[in-house]
């Protein structure tokens, strides 16, 4: 009897903290922002979005509307964005579609507030009219950001970001934005 009793205290100071840490599975939600949109050698663009960061006047170059972030241990984030634009004026039509994607690490994940660095990349897709003219470009960069989440659910960050873009629709830019992102955390 006694023996069992100690080791059901012992399994209790060892699962009670692990239950207490549980990792969040996911974390869904928006953000605001201001994205500067700066060519080699071109006058800078500067576009500020609620939600996003630059999505109504360029609309392939996107922080998104809307993020799911996955967990896939307590430091890895793993965030898959997606992107469409259907832009109809004066009888003509153009679309952009964009596929990015962010791992990031977390440096403390056990804490309530957490810096974080992140490489991204993905392609962007422009068509001015008609599917045949579609340009495609290809971007990579980096993230720096900051994400409070607190314990009932919610979530808030910070994040910096570069990314250089490359391609037939959008060489040679550079993409640089500071968003604001509230999020629900799902365990």
């Amino acid at each position: 009897m006694r023996t069992t009793t100690l080791i059901g205290v012992g399994l209790l100071f060892v699962v009670a903290p692990a239950l207490a840490q549980e990792r969040p599975k996911a974390e869904i939600g928006t953000g605001l922002g201001l994205t500067v949109l700066a060519p080699d050698g071109g006058d800078a663009i500067v576009l500020f979005g609620i939600p996003g960061a630059g999505t109504a006047s360029i609309p392939a170059l996107v922080a998104p509307v809307l993020y799911v972030t996955f967990f896939t241990s307590p430091q890895v984030m793993v965030e898959p964005q997606f992107h469409v634009s259907v832009i109809n004026s004066g009888g003509e039509t153009a679309y952009s579609t964009a596929v990015m994607g962010q791992v990031g690490y977390l440096f403390a994940p056990e804490r309530t507030g957490s810096a974080y660095l992140a490489g991204h990349g993905g392609v962007a897709a422009l068509d001015l009219g008609g599917f045949s003219s579609t340009e495609v470009s290809g971007a990579a960069g980096f993230a720096l950001g900051y994400r409070v989440a607190l314990r009932s659910g919610p979530a808030v960050r910070v994040e910096a970001r570069y990314r250089r873009w490359f391609g037939d629709a959008f060489d040679q830019l550079n993409d640089i934005a500071l968003v604001f992102g509230i999020g629900a955390v799902i365990r």
